[in-house]
């Protein structure tokens, strides 16, 4: 079956990676787990027990901006490609932000820095994860996905999509160190350094996904649900993944995802859709939108 087909029949699938792009994922990870495990142990979030939001960090460097947050029970690390510092696009990404900072006490411990040589090499490896894992999103998204993607314009323009890596630190075995959630995204995929990925099939069993060595998971997000709901089939799309991890080995697990997120010109394509849904104007082709051909994100 064609990867592109495979998540229209499940809401989860496994991918093998070559030799060559599973030993760079698996780099990232290293790198990922490595540097967050040190930064746990030198005391990054201590004293903060009582909040939603633990210690931030924030990275420039070249196109791409990097954010750490860290919590007693697992630690992330954000890869966005912003690209060039002078886009317009990304200036009002940057007015947002700072008008959320500017209205939130949680970030006033968030600073903004260039990276270390160690940090650099990090980054380099999460932006040769996020090629390498945005082509296997790519290949399991259908034709008729495409109009909610982001045009692929490279490194020099902002993306919507992101890699994140995230940090979990020794825990009993069987505890659940992320709850049940599904991503917003389109698709997410997962690749991880041990096992501890679980997907809910029907409405309470959960049943592990065994990834190889060279192996990732694949898992449609919500957005992509939704686009499918208001379609011609929406009775037979499985739906978003509803997922969470579960500590299943006697150390530290670190994973790294890359999630494809709609364009902004899709999310109103998105939001088009539902409002003729709400007033009971049937909903076809998503084509009669009229958007732009977009190429697949990158």
């Amino acid at each position: 079956m064609k990867p592109s087909k495979q998540l229209e029949t499940s809401s989860s699938a496994i991918f093998r990676l070559s030799d060559t792009q599973a030993r760079a994922v698996q780099h990232a990870i290293k790198c990922s787990s490595e540097f967050i495990e040190v930064g746990r142990a030198s005391g990054w979030g201590s004293g903060i027990q009582a909040k939603d939001m633990g210690h931030r960090d924030v990275i420039k460097h070249l196109h791409r901006q990097a954010t750490f947050a860290h919590w007693s029970e697992k630690s992330q690390l954000r890869l966005e490609r912003v690209g060039s510092p002078w886009s317009t696009h990304n200036l009002s990404r940057w007015f947002g932000a700072w008008c959320m900072c500017m209205g939130s006490r949680q970030d006033e411990d968030a600073s903004e820095r260039a990276p270390s040589l160690f940090e650099a090499e990090l980054l380099d490896a999460l932006d040769r994860a996020w090629d390498i894992l945005a082509a296997v999103a790519d290949a399991h998204l259908p034709a008729h996905v495409l109009p909610l993607l982001p045009h692929s314009t490279g490194l020099e323009s902002p993306a919507e999509s992101v890699v994140d890596a995230f940090f979990y630190p020794r825990h009993p075995l069987q505890t659940i160190t992320c709850a049940s959630h599904q991503d917003p995204g389109l698709i997410t995929v997962i690749a991880e350094n041990s096992p501890g990925l679980e997907v809910c099939i029907g409405d309470s069993e959960w049943i592990p996904i065994k990834l190889g060595p060279t192996d990732v998971a694949v898992i449609v997000g919500r957005t992509w649900a939704k686009f499918e709901s208001y379609g011609p089939n929406c009775q037979a799309f499985p739906g978003a993944c509803t997922h969470r991890v579960r500590s299943k080995s006697d150390g530290t697990r670190c994973s790294v995802t890359f999630e494809v997120r709609a364009s902004q010109e899709g999310q109103l394509m998105l939001a088009q859709a539902q409002a003729q849904a709400l007033s009971s104007v049937e909903v076809g082709d998503f084509a009669r939108y009229d958007l732009p051909t977009h190429s697949r994100s990158q």
